[in-house]
């Protein structure tokens, strides 16, 4: 007599969970099966091929993985180069800002000199704009961590060093924390 389909699948199903051939023939029994009938299910169910039980594989020693540090954020995202990319833009808008102050704080003496004043204004108004775009572009980076936003602080850093501003440190950041934002950490 054939044993039902049903109880073949049972089988498979059962060693493919990682339950022993034992466990299984001891489940059958329970359930009424005769030993004809669970030793023909046993053979057409696979049980001479078994995968190694759930138990057998707990056996094997786990794998000791190494410790890494943190240098990117729960969500995969660079933090090192955003942190560094955010103090570069910070000191590219201080060092903009700072000369504008002066100017106002000195409106008197250099009132003689229209042209420094514009010269500084502009060299000022630039700079801030290089600084809060460098402070964005970090800010991306920090949000997807993707390589665009790593070469849109290196750009926008290379510009102001170019153009004076930053302390020449917050240029030198900004390009660095790019850099490491570009290389994913």
């Amino acid at each position: 007599m054939a044993v039902d389909k049903k109880v073949i699948d049972y089988v498979k199903n059962q060693l493919n969970a990682g339950y022993t051939p034992d466990q299984i023939k001891a489940a059958l029994a329970k359930s009424g099966y005769t030993q004809a009938d669970i030793k023909q299910a046993m053979s057409s169910g696979g049980a001479a091929k078994s995968k190694p039980s759930v138990a057998a594989k707990a056996k094997k020693p786990a794998k000791k993985a190494k410790a890494e540090k943190p240098t990117k954020s729960k969500g995969g995202k660079p933090i090192v180069g955003f942190a560094v990319s955010l103090i570069g833009g910070i000191f590219i808008l201080l060092a903009a800002i700072l000369p504008m102050v002066g100017i106002t704080v000195f409106d008197t003496i250099f009132s003689f000199f229209p042209v420094i004043i514009n010269f500084v204004g502009m060299a000022s108004i630039i700079g801030i704009i290089l600084g809060i775009v460098t402070i964005i572009g970090a800010a991306l980076l920090k949000v997807t961590g993707n390589i665009v936003s790593g070469a849109i602080v290196v750009v926008v850093t290379i510009i102001a060093l170019l153009s004076g501003s930053g302390f020449f440190l917050g240029s030198l950041l900004g390009i660095i924390g790019g850099a490491i934002g570009i290389a994913g950490k």
